[in-house]
This record gives C-alpha cells, sequence and structure tokens, in this order.
C-alpha cells in the first residue's frame, strides 16, 4: 500500500483539490492553476493512489513533464509521485521501463541534493524488485551501485525510506551475487556495516545477500573486501551479520 494510503481522510490539501487534478486528467474542463500543483500531484497520488488507478497513464504523462523540469523541488516532488506507481502500477509493459534511463541519470547528477536522491534510488530500486532481470544490467553497474552504496551509507531524514531502498537492492542483489564486482562488494559491506535502522526483515535480508556475496568473491577476494574496509569495520560486519 502506498505511503499514506492509510490517513487518505486525514489530508486537507487532497480533498480540497481533488476536484481540480480529476477535471485535468478527465480532460473535462480546463482545472484552475494551483498555487501549489507541484506537491497537489504528488500529494494525491500518494493519498489517493487507488481512487486514480484507471488515470494513471495520465498521471504519468503529467509527471514526464515534471521530471523534465528542475525548479522549486518540481523534479523532487515528481520522483516521490513515482514510487507508487512503479510499485503498483497493475500493468506489465514497458511504460515504466523507459524511466531507468531517467532515474539512472538524475543519480549521476553532480550535487543532487538527498532528497532527490532519495527518491530516485526508491523509483529506481522500486523497477529492480518488480523487474529484476531486465534491471540487473543498470542497478549493478559500478557507478549507479556505488552511488546507490554511497546513499545507505547517509543518515536519512526517514529510517523507512531507506530500509525500503536496502530491500529492493538485496533483493536484487541476492540472486546475482557474481555479478558484483569487488568494489560494489566493498561499497555494499560499508553500507552494512554502518547501518543505522533497526529493521528485522532488513537485517535477515542482508545477512543471506552478504553470506551469497562472500561465497562470490571467493576466499581471495573476500579477504580483501575486508582488508578494503579496515579491521574494525570487517569485524563490526561479521559480529552483526554472523559471518563467521
Amino acid at each position: 500500500m502506498p505511503y499514506g494510503a492509510n490517513s487518505v481522510h486525514s489530508c486537507p490539501f487532497c480533498t480540497r483539490n481533488i476536484g481540480h487534478l480529476s477535471a485535468r486528467l478527465m480532460g473535462l474542463a480546463k482545472a484552475p492553476k494551483l498555487i501549489k500543483l507541484k506537491y497537489s500531484i504528488s500529494v494525491i497520488v500518494i493519498y489517493y493512489f487507488f481512487q486514480i488507478m484507471p488515470k494513471l497513464d495520465k498521471i504519468l504523462d503529467i509527471l514526464d513533464k515534471e521530471l523534465s523540469k528542475d525548479v522549486n523541488g518540481i523534479k523532487n516532488n515528481a520522483l516521490w509521485a513515482l514510487c507508487p506507481v512503479i510499485k503498483n502500477y497493475p500493468h506489465d509493459d514497458d511504460r515504466l521501463m523507459k524511466y531507468t534511463k531517467k532515474l539512472e541519470a538524475i543519480l549521476m547528477t553532480q550535487s543532487l541534493d538527498q532528497g532527490t536522491a532519495i527518491n530516485a534510488a526508491m523509483a529506481l530500486t522500486h523497477l529492480g524488485a518488480r523487474w529484476p532481470d531486465d534491471m540487473v544490467p543498470t542497478i549493478l553497474k559500478d557507478e549507479v551501485f556505488s552511488i546507490l552504496c554511497a546513499l545507505m551509507q547517509q543518515q536519512f531524514p526517514r529510517e523507512l525510506e531507506k530500509a525500503a531502498i536496502f530491500k529492493n537492492l538485496c533483493s536484487i542483489v541476492k540472486p546475482n551475487a557474481r555479478e558484483l564486482s569487488r568494489d560494489a562488494a566493498t561499497q555494499l559491506c560499508i553500507a552494512a556495516a554502518i547501518l543505522d535502522v533497526h529493521d528485522e526483515e532488513l537485517t535477515k535480508a542482508l545477512k543471506t545477500v552478504l553470506r551469497d556475496v562472500r561465497s562470490a568473491q571467493g576466499g581471495n577476494g573476500w579477504s580483501k573486501v575486508s582488508q578494503q574496509i579496515g579491521n574494525q569495520m570487517a569485524y563490526s560486519l561479521r559480529k552483526r551479520y554472523k559471518l563467521y
């Protein structure tokens, strides 16, 4: 269920503006321009996702335009709205897969603010969790995977978002551990060792994934990974995930 769906009736902003957005989506009338339109689309998608599901294609048309902008957080809010669409879109077609290159490009942007990076990573890893075979070449690419792991090494405003992204990464890496380069394995180990999220499901997933990565790297490769992350972090990793 999309974030905030349980609070659908507690969002007065949505209640005031759902009619305007519906008119815009339905093409029945020119809806009055909302002062905070960049927020209204994202917030309404989050809170009213299942009500507006029949018009998802039109919503995606709007988000396509918003993602091409970079003004006053418009792109960030479009990414925020895109996440539940990717997770719950009812059709398995190419409409969502076309966002792969755009999301990769956003993540690769220099000096990207954390909020935008989090939402881009969430959207990209949701794609990866839903269509792993198609997304492995992109997400396990060294440059992309390093950025995702570096993001996992940061402190998040909301732990739930970090946990969700990391769980997505685990679901992608687990069957593809042999595809990870040594540098990528090192970055994953650092992120796991310093994880500041208390989530039993994530800890369990990381324990399994790290064992698969250790096996894929082989004894010599794993020793080199341990050397790269340093003795203290290697000890923390072994103790926390029982990698004995």
